[in-house]
């Protein structure tokens, strides 16, 4: 009843519309009510726009609109009149003029490092798509999301195949090498649409006015670290994506140059204290002179034998754990370029740190200065040291200076020279070397010893290591004998004995005390950032560096560099130097890392950086621009990872020995026997001379 009066009441308006003396059509009547500036009228209107009436006034065009796209003339009107709309509202929508953080124009000749930080980054992008540019921004987005719901199809993603042998772990669990990967987060497709409408936003507003370069710059500077090639670049800076590459390089220098005067040095606070200057560290030096070194020094104490001891048992317990037995609770508390000569080399370092402390020259060279540097470098310091001295100006005799060996590159240096005399000769079948083994664990031998990859040398010695562990801890097991491990022990000191003679093509349990020392005392005890343990194998490697060949340098550099850790410097210098040794860049437990290998990972980096953007000609820049921001490239690069929807996280690979391998390993193992368990074999065998 009531649809019927409205009806009624319609068509009766409309008659009267048609009356004389002014005839008018609906069309007409509304276009006068809404337009018509008599005050009646207006009185009535006067609640359409407003939040009392703006509901019903948007029901009435929707009214509206649904009565005219009933025909196709109707619906090419309609969508003629949204777009010019669309245009007029989207075109007075734009970014703030003025600069950054107050506009939205950043300058390459002022940037800051935080300007490409993920904060920043995505403040901007959150002022840009709900103050800024919101109906763009919201166009675009609800136009991606409804075709992705109209089709199934385009919310289906390609998940990447596992790499094979490869045991991924998050956050918490130690690991022998650290680096990242990115993982598909489950609102991927969402946040991919977000990101193509925000950019969208920014490549409109950048095309509109150059001056709204937030987002074009950080992506020069990241494209830049990506190695973009010239022409890619120049297509992507003329669709508005970044800016042009001669501003990205422009930041980095301005970067370079904040880093380059931004060192923190406050001299008041080291004039406080006269600790920090060199008066002790020369009182140790002169009593170098009557100082007589023992061996007892670097001998292991009694507190450090216990500590070898506990490494052992550790050592047991891990292949125990792990390839043997299965615990009832597996939850177990625990706690410049180069120059031609080193004279002139030596000058540029100390010319850069000098011109960075601001102090003069009596005062940067009447203080000590801790350097660290690899085997050369120490060589090259000494023998240029030696030759200006005696000399009373400390700025010429470089007394001051003291340069410290790397932990590291210690360890890999004496790492190969153990593993070479180790390896044997895989040409002979009857050589006895620790080739056997690792053909046994299924890697070839020849591909084990690399300089260009340490890491992969440091774990087949793990490998080998623990496989030994494996295949002794198994004879025990099985045996059920409780001299076993005694009687091992004692033919292998009978073998050394001079006089006894066995079977000579017999392959016998490699020396483990040495391979011990780089496996658990050395590499395990860096990841886990125990300096003492470090100091107590570094210590035993300068004794063992007198009768290896291949390091001749170590057996003299080594002992000099324990002996200024542990006896001859101040406590509280000795101290700070071997704590100096190690750092944990991601801050987590047990992933520290020597810091000249931390440099020479950051090293890696810098070459790719420098060698991908085709500039290797551009010397200057490889020093001057890309080093200093290093850091900042690499998060740069990760970042474009994140803006893709993935979520970083850390990893660490294992260096695990499969079951297969240690299988292969036994079954060489028995065929050499190799514990010397033969009954009928009446003499002990003698060691051969090729496997240590």
């Amino acid at each position: 009843m009531d649809h019927i009066s409205k009806d009624q009441k319609a068509l009766e308006v409309c008659l009267l519309l048609r009356t004389l003396p002014n005839k008018m059509t609906p069309k007409v009547f509304f276009q006068h009510f809404l337009q018509s500036p008599h005050s009646d009228l207006a009185s009535l209107r006067r609640f359409w726009a407003q939040p009392t009436g703006i509901e019903s006034t948007m029901q009435l065009v929707q009214a509206l609109r649904k009565e005219i796209t009933k025909t196709e003339v109707g619906v090419a009107a309609w969508g003629d009149f949204i777009q010019n709309e669309a245009i007029n509202i989207a075109s007075k929508q734009q970014p703030k003029r003025g600069n950054y953080p107050h506009g939205s124009f950043q300058s390459s000749t002022t940037v800051a490092k935080s300007f490409f930080s993920t904060d920043e980054k995505e403040t901007r992008e959150t002022i840009l798509t709900t103050e800024q540019m919101p109906f763009l921004y919201n166009t675009l987005l609800q136009t991606l999301l409804l075709k992705a719901q109209q089709s199934p199809t385009v919310l289906e993603s390609e998940d990447e195949e596992p790499v094979d042998g490869m045991d991924l772990d998050v956050i918490g669990v130690s690991g022998e090498a650290d680096f990242f990967c990115y993982t598909k987060q489950p609102a991927a497709i969402s946040t991919r649409f977000k990101k193509i409408a925000s950019t969208i936003c920014s490549m409109v507003a950048f095309a509109c006015n150059r001056c709204a370069n937030g987002f074009q710059l950080t992506n020069s500077v990241r494209f830049l670290a990506c190695g973009v090639s010239d022409r890619v670049h120049d297509y992507l800076h003329y669709l508005g994506l970044t800016s042009s590459k001669r501003t990205a390089l422009s930041a980095l220098n301005r970067l370079a140059l904040n880093a380059k005067y931004n060192l923190d040095m406050e001299q008041k606070v080291h004039d406080l204290s006269v600790g920090n200057r060199s008066h002790t560290f020369r009182e140790s030096i002169r009593g170098l002179e009557s100082l007589v070194i023992e061996p007892a020094m670097l001998l292991p104490t009694a507190k450090e034998n216990i500590t070898s001891v506990a490494v052992w048992n550790s050592q047991i317990a891990r292949v125990l754990m792990n390839q043997l037995t299965v615990p009832k609770d597996k939850k177990i508390n625990s706690d410049v370029p180069p120059a031609d000569n080193s004279a002139e080399g030596i000058g540029q370092v100390f010319e850069a740190v000098f011109s960075q402390t601001g102090l003069s020259i009596n005062e940067f060279f009447g203080r000590v200065l801790p350097m660290d540097g690899d085997l050369g470098t120490v060589q090259n310091f000494n023998c240029l040291q030696a030759q200006r001295s005696p000399n009373p100006y400390p700025q010429e005799s470089l007394s001051n200076t003291l340069f410290q060996l790397g932990a590291s590159h210690t360890l890999w240096n004496i790492a190969s020279a153990i593993f070479t005399l180790h390896i044997g000769n895989p040409k002979d079948a009857r050589d006895c070397g620790a080739w056997q083994y690792l053909e046994a664990l299924g890697f070839p031998s020849e591909k084990a010893i690399q300089k260009k990859d340490f890491t992969l040398m440091i774990n087949q010695m793990e490998r080998v290591f623990e496989s030994i562990l494996y295949y002794c801890l198994r004879e025990i097991i099985e045996n059920r004998q409780k001299g076993v491990s005694d009687s091992i022990l004692r033919k292998k000191a009978d073998a050394k004995e001079p006089g006894k003679k066995g079977d000579s093509n017999a392959l016998p349990v490699i020396e483990t005390e040495e391979w011990n020392s780089i496996v658990e005392d050395s590499k395990r005890s860096m990841r886990d950032g125990d300096v003492g343990r470090l100091m107590i194998i570094w210590s035993k490697w300068s004794l063992m560096t007198q009768a290896l060949p291949g390091i001749t340098n170590y057996s003299t550099y080594l002992p000099r560099a324990v002996l200024l850790l542990t006896v001859i410097l101040p406590p509280d210098m000795r101290k700070y130097l071997r704590h100096n040794l190690l750092i944990t860049p991601t801050g987590r437990d047990d992933h520290f890392l020597s810091k000249d290998g931390w440099l020479e990972v950051q090293n890696y980096w810098l070459k790719h950086f420098y060698n991908d953007c085709g500039n290797g000609t551009q010397i200057d820049w490889l020093c001057n621009i890309y080093s200093p921001n290093i850091m900042m490239l690499q998060k740069l690069l990760r970042s474009l990872k994140i803006d893709s929807g993935e979520k970083m996280i850390y990893q660490s690979h294992k260096n695990k020995l499969e079951q297969r391998s240690l299988d292969m390993v036994t079954l060489m193992a028995n065929n050499h026997d190799v514990l010397d368990k033969d009954p009928n074999n009446g003499t002990s065998k003698n060691k051969i001379e090729n496997t240590c």
